[in-house]
């Protein structure tokens, strides 16, 4: 006699239909390429670790906020799937190495490690929230995972009584490397940190070579900034009523002149740029080239007109310039790049975007490279197109233009 699989059974079985579609589709897009991580993203199961939302929520290519702070802005979550993906190639973890991760969040994360690692090796996880790390310590339990250590504590500091590590990874926002994280590396260890610039995060591979961290691959990425001793400067700045902007302590304009962006506010200018890109290259990408290139960079979260590109662009005083969609264009396809100037000076602030953006164009191809110095190395002794200094380090960073 045939009989009906039980609930539990069913929710089981679509729970793993799900993972399998989700790992197929990183595949499928060449952000998971190793068969260990592969076999790592089949196995944990996600879902457990998210119990609030559905398994088609779990499964889905995106974050899962977990925890909001006082000022509303998220402060722990679930990384988005294909960012785990990318991070943990770039970590390249073995079987029985040591590792240590900075912010536990939900725990899935320090799952997928302990997979990596198997019996042989170890994982520790740290967060500086008590209620994070029960939440984590109680989703590796119910996934079967408890040999993972997970410790509150500040992890600015690292753990050093698990180190030396094989590999660190780091999943939430550094404005800088501490000195206990390169200090408890093994001389022959592998660093992997979302390093912010300006609030422009790419997930960093570093490996040491003597007193100079070197980067390996660059991967884009965004993540809420690391809190505790070693945060950096920067922080959100609440604009109108949805949206934000990000601030280390260099904004050269009036945020309100964001906040009063709409259709009622007719810009002083229209500019064509000739490039053509997508929304994705300008957000990744243009980003970045800006934070490096213009001091009156600024990035914005949430609250402006759809056709506005990206939420970055340049404020100075009262005078704001940002990248647009032609009128009518939608989603990710390519678009010849507009500028929109406001304000006194917006046509100049404009031009000034539309060269920026040119320039940018020059060298979107181009080779990235972000290399760690100790703090105390002469800027002479950098060989990198700008130096970015930092409270422990300071960052070389060369974009090369195209031979």
């Amino acid at each position: 006699m045939a009989t009906c699989p039980k609930a539990t059974d069913v929710e089981r079985v679509d729970a793993a239909d799900l993972r399998h579609r989700m790992v197929d589709d990183l595949r499928a897009r060449a952000v998971v390429t190793s068969p260990a991580v592969e076999a790592a993203l089949r196995v944990v199961p996600r879902h457990v670790f998210v119990p609030e939302v559905p398994p088609e929520r779990a499964y889905a290519d995106e974050a899962v906020v977990t925890k909001v702070g006082d000022d509303g802005m998220p402060t722990s979550s679930a990384s988005q799937p294909s960012i785990v993906g990318l991070m943990l190639e770039q970590l390249d973890v073995a079987r029985g190495h040591r590792v240590l991760e900075i912010g536990a969040g939900t725990g899935y994360n320090a799952a997928l490690l302990a997979e990596l690692v198997g019996p042989e090796g170890a994982v520790t996880t740290v967060d500086l929230d008590a209620d994070v790390v029960e939440r984590a310590a109680a989703g590796l339990r119910d996934a079967g995972f408890d040999q993972v250590r997970v410790v509150c504590a500040d992890g600015g500091l690292g753990w050093p009584d698990g180190a030396p590590y094989d590999r660190i990874i780091v999943t939430a926002g550094a404005w800088d490397l501490p000195p206990a994280w390169t200090g408890q590396l093994a001389p022959s260890g592998r660093l992997v940190v979302p390093l912010g610039i300006r609030g422009v995060y790419r997930s960093v591979c570093f490996e040491p070579v003597g007193r100079t961290w070197r980067s390996g691959s660059i991967v884009d990425c965004g993540f809420m900034p690391l809190r505790g001793e070693f945060a950096g400067p920067g922080r959100y700045v609440k604009v109108g009523e949805s949206g934000s902007v990000w601030d280390d302590g260099d904004l050269r304009g009036d945020v309100n002149v964001l906040a009063e962006l709409g259709p009622g506010q007719s810009p002083a200018v229209e500019l064509a740029t000739t490039v053509t890109a997508t929304s994705t290259q300008l957000w990744r990408s243009l980003a970045l080239w800006l934070a490096l290139t213009d001091p009156a960079f600024v990035r914005s979260f949430g609250g402006l007109p759809d056709d506005v590109v990206g939420g970055l662009g340049l404020l100075e005083g009262e005078n704001l310039a940002v990248p647009c969609r032609p009128h009518g264009r939608h989603g990710d396809e390519p678009f010849q790049v507009m500028v929109r100037g406001y304000g006194p000076d917006g046509h100049g602030l404009a031009s000034r975007l539309a060269e920026r953006i040119r320039a940018w164009d020059r060298r979107t191809t181009a080779g990235l490279r972000i290399d760690a110095y100790p703090v105390e190395t002469p800027d002479a002794a950098i060989p990198a197109e700008w130096i970015v200094p930092k409270r422990h380090t300071k960052l070389g960073i060369s974009w090369n233009a195209p031979g």
